[in-house]
């Protein structure tokens, strides 16, 4: 399918699906947007190769008060044990990501982004997911927790490297934002995350490393 737009109090609720390749749940060859307090729920899907859940060509952006939601989410060869997207994620204006028991065969247990991953007066709550590098999610590009946002990532794993998250670019924790990391660990390197760029917290911002 081309772009998907879930809008104006909508829901979709998708449960016990299965695709032998990418997207569990479903997928779309251009670009995501859940918007207007609507709602996007996956249980138990599984994909043999990318996006447990779904994946995206386009980018994903979660909206205007929406929640997506899953749980029990494969990739078992590839990248996004709950999403992925080969462009960007944005979750923005009181929005909430949920992932929980996610697992990916490589990058990405929770999700993975080849582009920049922003969060902006946003939640992100990651619980159990494991990777073979970036446990709770991988980008291809900078993390952005923007804006009083709280990202928090528990109990996730990674066999090489990025136990809590990995992101190819900096990171970015400004504007009374919350980073909480707990619980999580890699084999090889950086066991709570890895950037591989520069890494700043500003304005009233706070990280939280436990048990990494």
């Amino acid at each position: 399918m081309g772009s998907v737009y879930i809008s104006d109090d909508s829901m979709i609720f998708i449960q016990n699906a299965r695709s032998t390749k990418s997207g569990g749940g479903f997928s779309t060859k251009k670009r995501l947007r859940v918007s207007n307090s609507s709602v996007v729920s996956l249980e138990n899907v599984t994909a043999g190769s990318h996006g447990g859940a779904f994946t995206a060509l386009g980018d994903v952006e979660i909206a205007g008060h929406s929640m997506v939601n899953m749980s029990n989410s494969h990739a078992e060869t590839g990248h996004g044990g709950g999403f992925g997207t080969e462009k960007g994620l944005k979750v923005s204006n009181g929005s909430r990501l949920i992932i929980r028991n996610a697992t990916a065969g490589n990058s990405g247990g929770g999700f993975y982004a080849k582009g920049r991953a922003l969060i902006s007066r946003s939640t992100v709550s990651i619980q159990n997911a494991t990777a073979r590098h970036g446990g709770g999610f991988i980008t291809i590009d900078e993390v952005v927790i923007d804006e009083m946002s709280s990202v928090s990532i528990s109990s996730s794993r990674s066999a090489n490297q990025g136990g809590g998250f990995q992101a190819e670019g900096h990171l970015q924790v400004t504007n009374t934002s919350v980073l909480t990391l707990q619980n999580v660990t890699a084999q090889n390197y950086g066991g709570g995350f890895l950037a591989i760029g520069e890494v700043e917290i500003a304005g009233n911002s706070t990280v939280n490393i436990s048990n990494s």
